[in-house]
């Protein structure tokens, strides 16, 4: 027999273990969105008269399961109690526990230097309070980075905001990871796989598909810009490339791609992010910008069937982060792109 989709667990601090509180068997309306740049969300309704209902209180932690396949863990941010037509229920808004990492700051300066990426998140992530770590849920599992050595200033920021800016300007495809099946949760920054991992075709799980092209972003010349004003600004004159150490010193207060230039001529465009403090950084963010907006720049929306709920083939599973490729004669498409967003509106009234 199957599991509900739904299982509300809590922490026990006692004994450093989760332990499951009740299953949710009368949830409906369950709907989730995994991102790949923002915290994941889910959502459901409990009928009020569901004597469950009242073990639901903020922080509470629920586990989300979707035909068997166990989809994450989210803490409970949202309580509404509603009354219409279908009756008087409870509406539940989740967010992935990653958001536990929001709830604690960095106050003040925090610097590291001559630190790799491992050792800066595991410094992050052991933020001190009082002699003891600001946070006991996450622990670093690992770190396919850690011979990168970047220096890192990170002033009045969230340890969720914090750690994500880390590798927020990198070129490199990269990804974070996590592992809620056991405690304290496992939290890694992994790099990307260029392999093929799904299909979304014609005729096939292909139900609709959007293309938009947008061309008002389009720059192949980008001068940048950080910390400061006036002539004291910071800019790319001169700035080390941290992800290619033996590459010379940026000659030019611009970064420019010169095949897009050949095509469409020069578009020039300023990118500001005065949060920046160090022009090496400032050359990352400068090279991501230029990558994505150099040249066409489609995003393609798509809506599949989830055929993984009957054949439990990996190509048929959407996975935020793995490469897709999306095949339709009528529009010519034949593309390959990484998953950004997965979501869907009902797990157990519309499992496809």
């Amino acid at each position: 027999m199957s599991l509900p989709a739904l299982s509300l667990l809590r922490i026990n601090r006692c004994t450093g273990t989760i332990e499951q509180v009740a299953l949710l068997e009368l949830a409906y309306k369950i709907s989730y969105t995994l991102q790949s740049s923002e915290l994941s969300t889910c959502s459901f309704a409990l009928p009020i008269t569901d004597p469950k209902s009242s073990l639901i209180q903020p922080g509470s932690l629920v586990e989300l399961r979707d035909s068997d396949t166990r989809i994450g863990l989210f803490k409970v941010v949202e309580l509404t109690r509603r009354k219409d037509k279908d009756g008087v229920f409870l509406e539940v808004g989740c967010k992935d526990v990653l958001v536990t990492l929001t709830e604690k700051v960095m106050f003040s300066l925090h610097q590291f230097t001559g630190l790799n990426v491992h050792a800066v998140i595991r410094e992050v992530l052991n933020t001190p309070e009082d002699g003891q770590p600001k946070q006991m849920d996450w622990v670093l599992d690992q770190c396919d980075f850690g011979d990168l050595v970047i220096d890192y200033l990170f002033e009045n920021v969230t340890l969720y905001e914090a750690l994500m800016s880390i590798p927020r300007n990198w070129t490199t495809g990269h990804f974070w990871a996590t592992d809620t099946t056991e405690y304290p949760w496992r939290l890694s920054l992994l790099k990307t796989s260029d392999c093929i991992k799904s299909e979304i075709r014609s005729g096939k799980n292909l139900i609709d598909l959007q293309v938009l092209d947008d061309y008002q972003q389009m720059a192949n010349r980008v001068y940048a810009l950080g910390k400061g004003e006036g002539i004291n600004q910071l800019n790319l004159m001169r700035a080390e490339d941290l992800e290619e150490p033996d590459a010379p010193l940026n000659g030019n207060h611009y970064v420019e791609d010169e095949s897009s230039i050949e095509k469409y001529g020069i578009i020039e465009t300023i990118y500001t992010d005065r949060s920046i403090e160090r022009a090496p950084l400032l050359l990352q963010a400068a090279k991501k910008y230029l990558a994505e907006y150099a040249d066409e720049h489609p995003t393609y929306t798509v809506k599949a069937a989830d055929l993984f709920v009957d054949t439990r083939n990996p190509r048929d599973k959407f996975v935020v982060g793995d490469m897709c490729r999306i095949v339709d004669g009528e529009l010519g498409i034949d593309y390959r792109g990484r998953i950004l967003s997965v979501s869907k509106p009902d797990v157990t009234g519309s499992p496809w």
